[in-house]
């Protein structure tokens, strides 16, 4: 086992009593965990010989169902051990109740939380507002929304979305968002498209893109009649990845048609 805890701190409490705070941050399942904690937790206590509270933070994206913060082992029936851990698995959690919340590390800790796959723009576009309100230096905004990358890594297809949804902010909210962009996320997404044509990214990135322009079009001239949607779904990979930023000036259906017959030329 390693013994290497995350992170320890000693804190006094109101009554002015001293005690350590053991934070463990998990990003796999590991079905060993409550063993590991209960572990590290005989280690503190030797060395500090002080009560020592642990706390777990799951920042995996499953399994979704609530993981046990406890160790039980009998012998023969007898109970010889029971350990409790605080845990807070993120997954758990509703993204939307903590849009809000006055803390440093809400917006990297709100893309481990639960969203369904058509709130991930969403989710992406509300974490960098709330980056932005929280006045961070340069750095510790870096470091954030790092991590936010990590967990909630945008396609470039969503990317495009994410910056049409932008220009539907304040200008002043705007502008300091592409702050952080254009430092770091600008680049990413520059590298992830270079990326993904070299690699050619299959199917599974064919049809994410597919679906995101069959929304987005739906949304602004309606339902798409079946020949129209069927031309989309049949496009060349390399057009079909031009087709989300082109269709932000298409004015109507027809606009699109004309530029799918010049695609094709």
């Amino acid at each position: 086992k390693s013994s290497r805890t995350d992170l320890v701190f000693e804190i006094r409490n109101k009554q002015a009593r001293r005690f350590c705070v053991h934070l463990e941050v998990e990003s796999s399942n590991d079905s060993n965990f409550a063993e590991r904690m209960f572990y590290y937790y005989g280690l503190l206590k030797k060395k500090y010989n002080l009560p020592v509270l642990p706390i777990a933070v799951f920042s995996f994206k499953s399994p979704l169902s609530l993981q046990s913060a406890r160790l039980d082992e009998e012998i023969d029936g007898i109970k010889v051990v029971h350990f409790e851990f605080q845990l807070i698995q993120l997954n758990q959690l509703r993204w939307r109740d903590f849009l809000e919340v006055d803390n440093l590390i809400a917006p990297a800790l709100v893309s481990c939380m639960s969203f369904t796959e058509k709130e991930r723009i969403e989710v992406k576009l509300k974490c960098l507002c709330q980056l932005t309100s929280q006045q961070l230096t340069p750095e510790k905004a870096r470091i954030i929304q790092r991590f936010n990358d990590a967990y909630l890594d945008l396609s470039p297809a969503e990317n495009t979305i994410l910056k049409q949804l932008m220009t539907e902010l304040e200008l002043a909210q705007q502008e300091a968002i592409m702050t952080y962009l254009t430092s770091w996320e600008r680049d990413g997404i520059e590298k992830g498209l270079a990326i993904g044509r070299a690699e050619g990214e299959a199917k599974g990135r064919i049809q994410t893109t597919i679906n995101l322009v069959l929304r987005l079009l739906s949304r602004r001239f309606g339902l798409l009649d079946s020949i129209l949607s069927e031309r989309i779904q049949n496009l060349d990979p390399n057009v079909l990845d031009r087709l989300p930023e082109a269709l932000l000036d298409f004015a109507s259906t027809s606009e699109l048609i004309s530029w799918l017959d010049k695609q094709s030329e």
